[in-house]
């Protein structure tokens, strides 16, 4: 093994070390404008251990559920008026109630519309000056608000099933609750106002928690978010997430925290974003490139190299191929959005083909083998006014190959060796007898002999540092991948 072979094989080492620890997935790329949402997006690519490769692309949302082909959205604020709530925990939430209605409702429709259930010992769903417990009006949001005061214990059962109650009215909508709290709930529905019906008449109900959870299952189509407003509310609120989503619930419950002001406010926009965006008219590409070939079937059509997960395939996804541009689309019907919670993938199977393997010399083993994007329409609610944008492509990462590359071609064809030699020396003709001296020594007694010009040094006759230098690139490279094994040089007697 000389020290080109050793370069060479760490450099491929090292990519496909690089590979691997990046999970082979594509990176989400963002416009320039950080502002606008993207569709989420990740690529993976497999070898298949007979030659072949698998390229599966995914895209999916988080946002918008539309089984109904349905675009209106209701939103449940819980806000906890407790004893504990002061003056200023009680105005900071409010700002940020107000923030998030100003951002979602409008006057002039019901596109979005918000309720809010105020909570404490008991919970009660609060009536705006319209005589509803809804409305689109961000007006009546901030009189509603204007009138609560905090008192009493923490009463988060009794909150959730209010909301239950208020989600389950048009199942055509898509429901967000949201639930805001300071601290540990310590009293359920059956605690007020009968005090006997508690486990313990101290208001301090161990199964506070557990009556939550079971008040939010009722919910399994409603996205839930549990906002935490204070550190000491942090240990129940994952509890209560976690107990949520051990129901494994169509849309995940997500915990976030905010503490003040601004982390609340920061906290609302997440929300607000994530109700008012909607991706449509999706298409993915995946376009091959020269290096490799798909693989079909004998008989079977070109876009029979390309597969749909189920997901894809229960929203009426098609694979399209374009023999011009080699690209395979996943292409959705028009008009259909993506389900929040979804994941909807195409995978490609493809060989690399002699054209690969002559780039790859020139790469040190990394090889391209397709390029992929994907294109989509988003539609935001803004004051409750929706917006469909113009197409938008957002670029999907691709992971390279990793090629063996033959690289005997490379080596000195004569190259030296520290390994003695059974061969004796040529013997002289009658013309060089004077010209040079014989050595009759035998083989294992003769010196080294000095490299060829142009080639290399044989490893085992490296000078010290050189021979140092390999060593240490040899443990670190095991340090780091933790797959590199170190061949045994032998010598032959």
């Amino acid at each position: 093994m000389n020290l080109t072979r050793f370069r060479k094989a760490a450099t491929a080492l090292c990519a496909t070390a690089a590979l691997a620890l990046t999970g082979m997935m594509g990176v989400a790329t963002a416009h320039a404008d950080d502002t606008t949402p993207v569709i989420g997006h990740s690529s993976a690519l497999m070898g298949n251990g007979d030659g072949s490769y698998s390229l599966t692309v995914s895209v999916s949302s988080t946002d918008m559920d539309t089984a109904q082909q349905q675009t209106e959205s209701d939103v449940v604020v819980l806000m906890d008026v407790s004893g504990s709530m002061t003056t200023t925990d009680m105005k900071v939430a409010k700002n940020a109630v107000n923030g998030l209605a100003n951002q979602l409702l409008n006057d002039e429709n019901d596109t979005v519309r918000m309720s809010i259930v105020r909570f404490s010992s008991e919970a009660k769903t609060l009536e705006f000056s319209n005589g509803s417990e809804w409305t689109h009006s961000p007006a009546l949001v901030a009189q509603a608000l204007n009138t609560l005061t905090s008192r009493g214990n923490t009463n988060w059962d009794g909150a959730l099933q209010n909301a239950s109650a208020l989600v389950q009215g048009d199942s055509a909508r898509k429901s967000y609750v949201v639930l805001m709290s300071d601290g540990y709930p310590n009293t359920i529905n059956s605690c007020y106002p009968a005090v006997a019906n508690c486990t313990d008449t101290s208001w301090s109900e161990p199964n506070a928690v557990p009556k939550a959870i079971e008040a939010a299952n009722t919910m399994p189509n409603t996205q839930i978010y549990a906002v935490s407003t204070r550190t000491s509310a942090s240990e129940s609120m994952k509890e209560l997430v976690d107990g949520i989503n051990a129901k494994a619930p169509k849309y995940p419950a997500q915990i976030m925290y905010g503490t003040d002001q601004q982390s609340l406010n920061n906290a609302f926009d997440t929300i607000a974003d994530a109700i008012r965006k909607r991706f449509t008219d999706v298409t993915v590409d995946t376009q091959l490139t020269e290096y490799v070939d798909p693989v079909v079937e004998a008989d079977a059509d070109a876009a029979s190299a390309a597969t749909l997960n189920k997901a894809a395939t229960d929203a009426g996804a098609t694979v399209q191929y374009n023999a011009d541009t080699r690209s395979y689309s996943m292409a959705f019907p028009a008009g259909y959005e993506l389900v929040p919670g979804e994941i909807y993938s195409m995978t490609l199977k493809f060989t690399p083909n002699a054209k690969a393997q002559e780039h790859a010399k020139e790469t040190n083993g990394a090889v391209a083998p397709a390029t992929a994007s994907a294109t989509y329409k988003l539609t935001t609610a803004t004051n409750g006014q929706l917006t469909v944008s113009d197409p938008q492509t957002t670029p999907i990462t691709v992971a390279d190959m990793t090629l063996t590359v033959d690289d005997e071609q490379d080596e000195p064809a004569d190259e030296p060796t520290d390994e003695p030699t059974d061969q004796p020396a040529d013997e002289p003709t009658e013309d060089t007898k004077d010209e040079a001296a014989v050595d009759t020594k035998p083989a294992d007694e003769t010196k080294p002999q000095a490299p060829a010009n142009n080639a290399e040094a044989p490893l085992a006759n490296t000078g010290s540092d050189t021979v140092t230098m390999l060593i240490a690139m040899g443990i670190a490279l095991a340090a780091g991948l933790g797959t590199l094994g170190v061949s045994a040089l032998r010598r032959r007697h």
